[in-house]
């Protein structure tokens, strides 16, 4: 069996540049100011600082140039009695950079993030946990005395994922992130909702009257910017740093699937050798020498840095020269969250200044983490001769209409956004060619005019994205038929317009009569049996496409499906065909479940013949409906694939899965047969102790605790492990320890008794302790296995080559490096920093350090069994979890009985029995090589 390694789970999120904690101690304001590196003619001045501060997060500026500050004491816990976190309003600030005036505009807060100021500058919207809420100043002593809560139900169990970077475009929305590892379910006034699990990004009107989802998937977007022609871009981590959205499109995230039409792109191909990245500006001002116009300022928390990218264009499509970072700071504590361009043309940036990096590198207790101290800087360009001046900031609200026109039109985006939005509140018209509503006529017209600048076009695609009509189908094919291929943010924006249009009434019969191969490559993104029946005809002219195939298994009719079937099985014995009808298996489970008993047997039948080297995916999809349709014609079929030694282990035990599924009387000593012999795979004796526990059959249960007589430690560990899962089976496990048929030293793995202790609310704790009582800790035997491990490494020879195969063999079921593997957890680039004793620790003992984000979720069921695994999503009522093959596993909330979080790592904890001591070496060592790059 593959299992995932379960090294990561005991990681943080962000990479491993530096200490978790700051070996030094804190610096006063005046001390970290010496520790800034920034290019020559530039300057950090103090904006504010503790006392007149808390620790501040994200911040914005106000149409009267002030600078609002949201700050928390209570971070990384929710405040359960009276909060008292802050909102600052920094104003008055002078030639040296400091605010001669610090009010605090409310102090009843519950970790604010989020903040905008609104344009009357009486009011502002911030977030805090669970809500968005308008505070507002109704008396004018600069403190908000009127409170309401705009939306409710955001999820807040991460307070560092939450929703967060406000930022008001003048078509009067505002757009915003929403973070790692939490789930909301928000409802808007006029009955709009959003449900977002984890990454996403989102919109929605400022008087709290609609919410809509924009963006889906990332990882933790947080901060967020506006180029000069209104396309948005976040900051995230394990992504890529920077990403423009495409209203609609996907991103990638940790197990999160796209709809069909692929990924969006990202801004940057770097990582800028970090993860924890924070805070995102465009440069766009006459303050700052030309060299930096069109640049993208980044936070970088992780290697105490503010990262530069410089934006050039292909088309419409932003691209990222990374430039040398900004700002650097020998100082570990600084902590640059937020960052923000301001009307006089300097940038503006919080300073979350702290001893610990982020959130679950450290226990979130941890005495070291400071509550006291926050700065707010900002850089201003002195020039050569020390005399570069900033711009004047003006206060907009007192401005008349045309006045704002021509703030409008200055060369500082903030001024104008700011200008702009103050221009919309007062009914007047936009004015210029930033940020100019397009009708979707107009738009129509604009997509096919060749000679028109690429960002029009753009424009004009996304005013066609808002708008899906049949009409669009036309104009965005002749565009994609016509675009330059380089133009990939066009193409990609244009591809989710079509999409959107050809789930309109009546678009197929406008799109049967366009160009059948656009049509096909966005079709495959629009989930309708119309869709299904086009692409067959694709499939019947042309040559063999698996992607077209499988989408036919998920969203075509009976009549549809049957066709396909029918074609490939008369030309199975092509290589092409037979990779066809694995997609279509594929596809046949992912949407349905289940198969038709009809069409079942004769798929699976080819499945265990013809293609299980080509796509062992689609192979373990068909051994796994002959299981759960009870075919007992295929049972035959099934004992001889589990019983050839050529076949793939994960397969093989798939099969005695499917077997005992199928008859379990019949299947019974077949699988024993495999449970019992010594010289078959240990890996497949697992699997056969793991499926005979799942049969929850007492003759299944009798043949395991048999086993456990003769079993080695590790199949022992994984008998008691399954036993644990079900009442039952737990009892009888315990009876055996009793009567001696079992060591007790099983219930002293945490895998085992978390398991049992789980079984009706712990009724199982006071036997589990009698068992145990005098017992020596088994901590011992695994801190002897992690220091033998570290030594022997010292004097190996380990192969990277090798380590490598391993790495693909054994962990990237779930992880992933250098873009090679599967994200179902975090990434591991940047893990060789951690040393080699960490990582046999991490390795060997992956419940040791678990990262509190990815612990195991279980689950009691209805029917007493216990689900142990890492949850990826929610799907309305349905929790997805991956098991250890990094397989999802569907449960519906209607057969739980209790759900906690458990403090195991969903992953194997057997790692020294899965993978010999000498390849335990290789792998070591390539993970070792996974360094963050040096300067």
């Amino acid at each position: 069996m593959r299992y995932a390694l379960p090294v990561l789970l005991a990681l943080s999120l962000p990479a491993f540049a530096q200490n978790l904690i700051a070996p030094t101690e804190a610096k006063t304001p005046a001390e970290e100011q010496k520790s800034f590196k920034v290019p020559a003619g530039f300057e950090v001045q103090l904006v504010a600082s503790e006392p007149d501060i808390g620790k501040p997060i994200q911040i914005a500026h106000d149409a009267k140039g002030r600078l609002w500050v949201t700050t928390s004491r209570h971070y990384p816990f929710a405040a359960e009695g009276k909060s008292t976190d802050k909102l600052y309003v920094l104003s008055e600030i002078g030639e040296d950079g400091k605010a001669k005036k610090v009010t605090t505009f409310a102090d009843d807060l519950n970790i604010p993030i989020g903040i905008l100021p609104l344009p009357d500058c009486k009011s502002c919207l911030v977030s805090e946990c669970g809500k968005i809420l308008k505070l507002t100043d109704t008396d004018g002593d600069g403190k908000a005395d009127k409170r309401e809560t705009l939306f409710s139900g955001f999820g807040f169990r991460d307070t560092h994922g939450m929703y967060n970077s406000f930022t008001y475009l003048p078509d009067g929305w505002v757009y915003a992130c929403h973070g790692f590892n939490n789930e909301s379910d928000v409802v808007a006034k006029d009955g709009s909702r959003i449900k977002l699990q984890s990454g996403n990004t989102f919109r929605f009107k400022p008087d709290g009257s609609r919410i809509e989802q924009w963006t889906h998937g990332q990882v933790n977007p947080f901060g967020m910017t506006v180029d000069p022609f209104g396309n948005l871009y976040t900051a995230d981590c394990h992504t890529k740093p920077i990403t423009q959205l495409i209203r609609g499109a996907y991103y990638e995230s940790f197990g999160k699937p796209h709809d069909g039409l692929g990924y969006a792109p990202h801004v940057t191909p770097h990582s800028h050798n970090s993860t924890g990245l924070c805070g995102l500006a465009w440069y766009d001002a006459d303050h700052f020498p030309k060299e930096f116009q069109s640049c993208l300022f980044l936070g970088n928390v992780v290697t105490n840095r503010i990262n530069a990218d410089r934006i050039t264009w292909k088309g419409a499509t932003p691209v990222a020269e990374e430039l040398p970072d900004f700002l650097v700071s020998s100082d570990p504590w600084f902590r640059p969250t937020d960052i923000k361009l301001g009307m006089d043309g300097a940038l503006y940036f919080a300073d979350f200044y702290n001893k610990i990096i982020g959130h679950y590198e450290v226990d979130l207790k941890h005495p070291g983490r400071d509550k006291d101290r926050g700065r707010v800087w900002r850089i201003v360009y002195k020039g050569a001769d020390g005399k570069g001046k900033l711009s004047a900031s003006k206060d907009l609200t007192l401005l008349s209409g045309e006045a704002l026109t021509i703030e409008g039109g200055v060369p500082n985006l903030a001024t104008r956004l700011l200008a702009k939005q103050h221009a919309v509140t007062r009914g007047r018209a936009n004015g210029g060619q930033d940020f100019h509503p397009i009708t979707a006529v107009e738009a129509r017209e604009m997509v096919i005019q060749s000679r028109l600048e690429a960002e029009f076009r753009r424009r004009a695609v996304d005013a066609l994205i808002g708008s899906p009509s049949p009409d669009n189908i036309a104009p965005l094919v002749e565009l994609l038929k016509t675009m330059p291929k380089e133009d990939t943010y066009l193409r990609f924006a244009a591809r989710v317009a079509l999409r959107n249009a050809l789930r309109e009434k009546g678009a197929w019969d406008v799109a049967m009569k366009a160009d059948p191969a656009v049509i096909a490559d966005v079709a495959v993104a629009v989930p309708t049996a119309e869709s299904a029946a086009f692409l067959l005809t694709r499939v019947q002219a042309g040559p063999l496409d698996p992607k077209l195939c499988e989408y036919i298994g998920r969203y075509g009719d009976e009549a549809t499906e049957e066709a396909l079937l029918a074609g490939l099985d008369r030309a199975k014995s092509e290589s092409a065909t037979s990779v066809a009808l694995a997609a279509f298996v594929r596809g046949l489970l992912i949407q349905k479940g289940n198969l038709r008993a009809k069409l079942a047997a004769p798929i699976i039948r080819i499945c265990l013949t013809g293609i299980e080297h080509r796509d062992p995916a689609a192979t373990a999809a068909a051994i796994e409906v002959a299981g759960a349709l009870k075919l007992d014609e295929l049972f035959e079929g099934l004992t001889k694939f589990a019983a050839q030694n050529d076949r793939g282990l994960p397969l093989r035990g798939n099969a005695l899965a499917a077997l005992l599924s199928i008859n379990s009387a019949k299947a019974l000593p077949i699988v024993s047969r495999t449970l019992t012999d010594s010289s078959a795979p240990q890996a497949l004796r697992d699997r056969a102790a793991q499926s005979l526990a799942g049969s929850n059959q007492p003759a299944a249960r009798d043949a395991l605790i048999a086993t456990l007589q003769t079993a080695p430690t590790s199949l022992a560990t994984v008998i008691a492990t399954a036993l644990a899962g079900s009442p039952a089976s737990a009892t009888a496990l315990l009876d055996a320890i009793k009567a001696g048929k079992a060591s007790p030293r099983l219930l002293q793995e945490k895998v085992v008794s978390t398991k049992l202790l789980a079984i009706e609310r712990g009724k199982l704790k006071p036997r589990i302790d009698e068992l145990t009582k005098g017992l020596p800790s088994a901590d011992a035997k695994t801190n002897a296995l992690i220091r033998t491990r570290a030594a022997g490494f010292l004097k190996a020879k380990p192969d990277l080559e090798v380590g490598k195969k391993l790495f693909t063999q054994h962990c990237a079921n779930c992880h992933q490096i250098g873009g090679m593997g599967a994200k179902i957890g975090p990434q591991l680039d940047g893990i060789g920093s951690r040393g080699a004793d960490r990582l046999c620790e991490d390795v060997l003992d992956p419940n040791r350090n678990i990262d509190a984000a990815f612990r195991a979720t279980q689950l009691s069921l209805l029917d007493g069994r216990t689900i142990v695994g890492l949850l990826i999503r929610e799907e309305g009522k349905v929790l997805v979890l991956a098991d250890p093959l990094g397989k999802e596993i569907r449960i519906e909330d209607k057969d739980i009985d209790k759900r906690t979080t458990s403090v195991l790592s969903p992953m194997p904890a057997n790692v020294e029995t899965l993978i010999p001591e000498g390849d335990f070496y290789h792998l070591l060592a390539y993970l070792l090589e996974q360094r963050v790059k040096k300067e």
